[in-house]
Parts: structure tokens; C-alpha cells; sequence
């Protein structure tokens, strides 16, 4: 019985990927599912308050400035290798 506490702790600590995660096991994938939401939840709400410490949005997600940089305003001079 002790072996099988330890291949479920085992189990339990391994960090689950797509690539290690069992597919029939329900359980695994919502768990690599759930941490993945959260995850770029996370990285979502970083990439929102960057945004706004540069002053290019508000607090409600609006763009502060509609001017565009100068190489995307008419008449510039610009190459886009195409």
C-alpha cells in the first residue's frame, strides 16, 4: 500500500503538461487546464498594468492616444520589406 501512496504523490507533484498529461484521466486535464487559465489570466492582467504604467491605456482599457508613430503616419518614409 505504500508504494501506491507514492506513485499517487508522485503523480500529484509531477508539473503537468500537454505532453505528459494523461487524456483519458478527466482529473489531469482539467487540472493542466485550470493552471493554464490561470496562467495567462495572470499574464493578461501583467501586459494590462504595463500598459497603463506607459500611459497607453486607462483603467478601463480605452487607448489614451489615437496618434500613430511617426513611420505609420502618411506621407513617411518607411520600408516594410515586403
Amino acid at each position: 500500500m505504500g508504494t501506491i501512496i507514492k506513485a499517487k504523490m508522485a503523480a500529484n507533484t509531477q508539473d503537468l503538461t500537454w505532453k505528459n498529461v494523461d487524456l483519458d484521466n478527466t482529473a489531469q486535464v482539467q487540472e493542466l487546464e485550470d493552471r493554464l487559465f490561470q496562467e495567462a489570466k495572470e499574464g493578461l492582467h501583467r501586459e494590462l498594468r504595463r500598459m497603463q504604467d506607459l500611459g497607453i491605456i486607462d483603467e478601463h482599457g480605452n487607448r489614451l492616444s489615437k496618434e500613430l508613430p511617426a513611420d505609420m503616419q502618411e506621407g513617411s518614409d518607411r520600408d516594410f520589406g515586403g
